[in-house]
């Protein structure tokens, strides 16, 4: 019978891993209308089995209903069904559980609070992985009530032998920080600061996470861990390495001098490193830093190798904090992360954060990605927002020896079948090339005034052409004289343009007027014969470009005693033409803007449509320009990379951060960034070979010092002649690897292996390596003390090996 049901109980094993396979292949769908054919009373019948298995295909089925919103299985009600299932020692249980609990512990504190027991317990499991995930669970539970309790072994476990579980307690630091830092603030801190300490690097990642995130304002605390993170910098987490590069670089800006600019053309001048670039009196100079400083930077530096484009541009932020764009420049970063820019395994999303940061760091200093300016150029994978951004950084790295190959190439993305978007960003970058000098800037107004005269032209294309003509003409009108007259022209023979498109070249004629008034008249007097017929927006610009001519008339033939001859004025008389016709206009905005023209010629309101009409407007600009430059118009930079398409976000970790470091002269002769001690407590997971081995019951602070060693076969008791007795009564001896091995013989040979040759007499002697020589009762007890030995070094070894890969 016994027989019979084992092999039964085999078969039904067999079926649960065919059904479990079967569900795996078919995939999440298969398993979530296998989850709908589960009763609730079936629930919780799987919770409360025996079997492993049964239970997590319940709680498989239970955390499945939470996530997809089943109304038909109340999930809050198999609380106490899975409370009891922590104490499994399946650690994929334990996950389910915690994520049971992490949303219905609230709901029900006291049937939660059953389970608090069992966690405790688990603290002092002898994984790592069960310490960890007790630490974590009791948190996340969320309890006011065990905040104490956390508070507690959160302070045991900061100094756990292992590195997961002295992590996981960081982040408890940063989950108790949210809900209850007022109430144990000296406790956090505390903990904190003795974290800051550890010498392992991956709690130092985790650390730092919440040191960024919570306590940056204490940047004091790293005075005696600066000079060993800037050591370490390359072997920690690359998620941490963002936040310790960040962190450091704001250390550095507090606490350590500025770098000293030395004149190459006269060694004896100097000055210290300003915060705008362009206030760099030197053509050549050298850089002194700060022996700390030079440490930082060459710590960032071997992270070139890095493969996580965040951890490049971090890197690539710091040094432009830290020192002048030249340095960057000596450095391999903007070669690595030009290259990102076209490498098929950077998705969409990356090379638009990518080009943004690279933008950044373009107006901050061009020549930083001049040489890799053809990396820029547009691939046929690229997606929309890849190519505009591309566009944008290219035409920021114009200079005179690139202009010619890159006009080039952009001027034939307006003629590609691309997208319109991708066209009009490229006939704002050819705008941005002809402003690099007068004769680029007459060739693309050329080129511009023969693509606007297409018959078959796309209508925003046509605005955004008219818009770059607009902007180069308004710089230097006066050398532009024959492009103007050809606008005048096209004006008048081009019915095909746009509403806008006309708009804009009428507004650029009021603008002319202050410099080159005598074309502008009969300009006028050609767009009123046609008044009606023009579109909304250029109803609006004919209007204002009456009135801005007028103004001009009357500034310039004022009589001295202040009087204008309105009647022989033929400016006054189309004026009053097109103020008659806008009163009939069906757009209440023409009729109101022609009333409010027509006030501001009273002989009392003069000086005011004087201002209003001819002041001074700002020069447009298709580029931002530098928003490091200390004008007092950082503000408005920053708004007009905001509507570059930049993000907000990103500009404020490029903003450049004065340096705040002013010497105090009491610790000024003192080394603040002297190391301190670091807390190793890998030296726990001592082997028991070892003769510096340690129980666990010489570690006093040990959270888990009374129950590490439980279900242990074999007990250690360190002897001064390193002898250890197990609890059979067997004594044992350490051996090295050379008396080990010292009873194999060099040649093969046929004897026993337990008996060895004197080579003096060729008297065979038997070789025994325990400390007792019971040659009576060998040959009787000699097999079985053989296995117990056996298997006491096996559970030992066995369970020793587990604790140190924790």
């Amino acid at each position: 019978m016994s027989q019979f049901a084992s092999a039964l109980e085999s078969a039904r094993t067999l079926t649960l891993e065919a059904a479990a396979v079967a569900s795996s292949k078919l995939g999440e769908s298969s398993y979530k209308q296998y989850s709908k054919t589960i009763s609730p009373r079936q629930l919780k019948t799987l919770l409360n089995s025996r079997n492993t298995r049964e239970v997590k295909d319940g709680l498989k089925c239970l955390i499945s209903a939470m996530a997809l919103g089943d109304n038909t299985i109340d999930a809050k009600s198999y609380l106490p069904d899975v409370v009891k299932t922590v104490h499994t020692d399946d650690m994929r249980i334990r996950r389910l559980v915690a994520l049971y609990l992490v949303r219905y512990a609230e709901i029900d504190q006291d049937v939660a609070l059953l389970v608090v027991n069992s966690l405790q317990k688990l603290v002092n499991d002898t994984l790592s992985e069960t310490r960890a995930f007790s630490i974590k669970s009791l948190v996340d539970m969320r309890l006011k009530s065990l905040e104490p309790i956390i508070i507690h072994g959160m302070r045991k476990s900061v100094s756990d032998p292992s590195a997961i579980v002295r992590s996981e307690v960081a982040y408890t630091i940063a989950k108790i920080y949210t809900s209850a830092y007022e109430d144990f603030q000296d406790e956090l801190e505390i903990t904190l600061k003795e974290l800051l300490a550890d010498s392992d690097p991956t709690v130092i990642s985790s650390v730092i996470v919440v040191f960024y995130r919570h306590f940056l304002d204490h940047l004091d605390w790293l005075h005696g861990h600066f000079r060993r993170y800037c050591n370490i910098l390359h072997e920690l987490d690359s998620n941490a390495q963002i936040y310790m590069i960040t962190s450091l670089t704001l250390y550095s800006k507090r606490y350590i001098p500025k770098p000293l600019l030395r004149n190459s053309e006269n060694e004896k001048e100097s000055m210290p490193l300003p915060d705008d670039i362009q206030e760099i009196i030197y053509t050549a100079f050298t850089i002194e830093n700060d022996p700390d400083l030079d440490l930082l930077l060459s710590g960032i530096r071997k992270l070139i190798y890095s493969d996580n484009f965040a951890v490049l541009l971090t890197c690539c932020q710091a040094i432009l904090q830290l020192s002048t764009p030249g340095s960057l420049r000596r450095t391999k970063f903007p070669e690595v992360i030009a290259n990102l820019i076209n490498n098929s395994r950077t998705n969409g999303s990356i090379k638009s954060l990518i080009l943004q940061n690279i933008l950044l760091m373009s107006t901050v200093d061009p020549q930083i990605f001049t040489p890799y300016f053809r990396q820029f150029f547009l691939y046929p994978t690229d997606n929309i927002v890849t190519a505009e951004f591309k566009l944008k950084v290219l035409s920021s790295l114009v200079t005179e020896e690139t202009i010619d190959s890159v006009a080039t190439e952009i001027r034939r993305y307006v003629y590609d079948d691309l997208a319109q978007n991708i066209k009009k960003e490229a006939m704002i970058a050819l705008g941005i090339c002809g402003q690099l000098s007068e004769l680029w800037e007459s060739k693309i107004l050329k080129w511009l005034l023969r693509f606007l005269t297409y018959q078959k032209l796309d209508k925003n294309l046509m605005d955004t052409a008219v818009d770059v003509i607009r902007v180069l003409l308004h710089s230097n009108p006066r050398s532009h004289i024959k492009t103007v007259l050809e606008l005048s022209t096209l004006l008048e023979s081009q019915d095909t343009l746009h509403d806008k498109a006309r708009s804009g070249i009428i507004w650029l004629f009021g603008e002319i007027a202050r410099v080159e008034f005598s074309v502008c008249p009969d300009v006028l007097r050609k767009l009123t014969l046609n008044f009606a017929q023009e579109g909304r927006y250029s109803r609006h610009q004919i209007l204002l470009l009456a009135a801005k001519l007028l103004s001009y008339d009357i500034s310039a033939n004022t009589t001295g005693d202040g009087a204008y001859d309105y009647s022989k004025s033929r400016l006054y008389q189309i004026f009053n033409t097109l103020i008659y016709l806008a009163k009939y206009d069906d757009d209440f905005d023409i009729r109101d803007r022609a009333r409010m023209l027509g006030s501001l010629f009273h002989e009392d309101k003069l000086q005011i449509g004087t201002l209003l009409l001819q002041g001074t407007k700002p020069e447009p600009q298709l580029f931002p320009s530098n928003y490091r430059n200390r004008d007092g118009s950082e503000d408005q930079n920053v708004k007009s990379l905001i509507s570059y398409g930049v993000s907000s976000s990103l500009i404020n970790a490029y903003l450049f951060r004065k340096w705040e470091y002013s010497p105090d002269p009491v610790s000024e002769n003192q080394d603040i960034r002297e190391p301190t001690p670091t807390k190793d407590y890998r030296k726990y997971y001592t082997s028991i070979s070892s003769d510096s081995f340690k129980g666990r019951d010489t570690i006093s602070n040990n959270a888990f010092s009374s129950s590490i060693d439980r279900n242990k076969d074999f007990e250690a008791k360190p002897s001064k002649d390193s002898t250890y007795v197990s609890k059979r009564g067997q004594k044992y001896k350490l051996q090295s690897l050379e008396e080990f091995f010292s009873d194999i013989p060099e040649q093969p040979n046929k004897k026993s292996l337990n008996q060895s040759i004197d080579n003096s007499t060729g008297d065979k002697k038997p070789h025994i390596s325990s400390e007792e020589e019971d040659t009576e009762e060998e040959s009787d007890e000699g097999s079985n003390s053989e296995s117990e030995t056996g298997e006491d070094d096996l559970d030992s070894s066995e369970e020793y090996t587990d604790d140190s890969s924790d």
